[in-house]
């Protein structure tokens, strides 16, 4: 019910072409036709067309026409699509000490351009990825961050036992660990290296032959 508002079939606002608003009000064939947002309205008793402000009409009028415009033009947000992040290939042990080794590879991208980060693991040798620990000590902690696509990247895993044998290994990966995470294949082994006695700890260690 329209507060008692009797508009002629025909004397409706109506929105224009291009959605922008109210446009203007016509009668129906009978009737004269008004300009305007407001309805007319024609009183036959005495053939005499009278405009009448109707507020609440023109106001559902133009909020119609917005909501079909938004309808309308509304278009779905696209969501950018990440391809797999890239494969070490070259991970590599540079030096050790009695209770840390120092690993380089070569940074590879995330799938979508940026660098990729990295979660770097180790265990006695020899390796196994699904039982070997991710760093936690040094700045080979996972997860590690990228810099730099195509870099030659070293970073230290610390906290390891002297007069031991490890193996080490990566993979890439973008988004959050244990949310989201997308990940490249598994590098390649870094070969097996020793860590040096306690009491030459300044001494690089030697990789086994």
């Amino acid at each position: 019910m329209l507060l008692g508002h009797n508009i002629p079939a025909g004397a409706l606002g109506y929105c224009d072409a291009s959605h922008h608003g109210a446009a203007h009000v016509r009668a129906d064939a009978k009737h004269t036709t008004c300009d305007g947002p407001a309805p007319c309205e024609r009183r036959p008793e005495d053939g005499v067309t009278r405009r009448r402000v109707g507020v609440l009409l023109a106001g559902l009028a133009a909020l119609t026409c917005q909501l079909d415009q938004s309808e309308s033009t509304d278009v779905p947000p696209t969501v950018a699509s990440t391809g797999t992040p890239g494969d070490v290939t070259d991970l590599a042990v540079a030096a050790a000490t009695a209770n840390s080794v120092t690993l380089s590879f070569t940074e590879v991208d995330d799938g979508a351009g940026q660098p990729a980060s990295y979660d770097v693991r180790y265990a006695v040798a020899p390796i196994s990825w699904g039982s070997a620990h991710s760093v936690t000590q040094g700045s080979c902690a996972t997860p590690l961050r990228g810099t730099s696509v195509g870099a030659r990247r070293t970073c230290t895993v610390l906290g390891l036992a002297p007069m031991t044998t490890y193996q080490f290994q990566l993979v890439a990966f973008h988004g959050t660990l244990n949310q989201d995470a997308v990940f490249g294949g598994l590098s390649n082994v870094a070969p097996r290296w020793r860590t040096a006695r306690a009491e030459a700890a300044a001494r690089p260690a030697r990789p086994l032959s």
